[in-house]
């Protein structure tokens, strides 16, 4: 995985974090988020499902 998919992975995983608390969880859903498609780079900035 590159530092931009990290970066992407770690910022879904802590939005997801508020929500499911319960680390392993927000894991599970950051990592679905990126597979799906729905975290991603755009124009200079991480694009997550939650914003």
């Amino acid at each position: 995985m590159s530092d931009s998919g990290t970066f992407g992975l770690m910022t879904t995983f802590y939005e997801q974090l508020k929500e499911a608390p319960i680390k392993a969880e927000a894991l599970r859903r950051s990592q679905l988020a990126m597979i799906r498609g729905e975290t991603r780079l755009g124009e200079g900035e991480v694009i997550t499902p939650l914003n």
